[in-house]
């Protein structure tokens, strides 16, 4: 929650963005990591499948609207902000035929081949802005995050006092903290297509 909410802010007073629009994904990310503290906090109070799937849902938010600034970023921005939605509401369908099948599979897919998405486009595409190698450290720290749930058991054994779930918590919001940090940090790439060469004077004019 400290962490989304810190997002949300950053969103409100910065105009490091190269168009508006790449903003409102972003927004959405951060929604949702706040809303996945309430579900979460909700599911872990109250544990079934009716309250896991308010748990669920925010996540889809936040890993679909992560591939639209993908998208916005690296292919297109006009792409990216059309596909935001669709995205979100196909995320939020894949809950929903969880709890109505029990078919875990596209909600599943929804996280984990969002994630390999979200590489692919990190690798395959020239970035708009500077601090790309941020996000594989954002990939890595998450991955850890799904060791740490992983060993939940095991580690709470070895240390008698935090679980492994705990910590992929802690982890996930290490995760996300890292992307505000390459938000505030990063600056948008100079490209050929945007120069103007200034007859008058020495300095590139975007």
């Amino acid at each position: 929650m400290v962490v989304g909410l810190m997002g949300l802010w950053y969103l409100a007073v910065s105009d490091r963005f190269i168009e508006p629009r790449e903003r409102t994904a972003y927004a959405v990310f951060f929604l949702g990591v706040c809303a996945t503290c309430l579900g979460s906090s909700y599911y872990h109070w109250a544990p079934r499948d009716a309250t896991l799937a308010w748990d669920r849902l925010p996540m889809t938010l936040a890993f679909m609207s992560l591939l639209s600034a993908m998208i916005s970023e690296r292919i297109s921005v006009t792409a990216g902000a059309r596909l935001l939605w669709p995205l979100v509401v196909a995320g939020a369908l894949s809950v929903a035929w969880w709890r109505w099948t029990g078919n875990l599979w596209p909600y599943m897919a929804a996280q984990y081949f969002t994630i390999f998405l979200i590489g692919w486009l990190v690798l395959a595409f020239p970035p708009n802005y500077t601090r790309s190698g941020d996000l594989l450290i954002v990939t890595g720290i998450y991955v850890l995050a799904k060791i740490a749930e992983g060993l939940d058991a095991r580690i709470y054994s070895l240390t008698g006092w935090i679980s492994g779930h705990t910590l992929k918590h802690l982890i996930a919001a290490a995760a996300v903290y890292w992307l505000l940090r390459m938000l505030r940090k990063r600056a948008p790439r100079v490209s050929k297509a945007r120069l103007v060469f200034s007859p008058h004077a020495r300095s590139v004019v975007h």
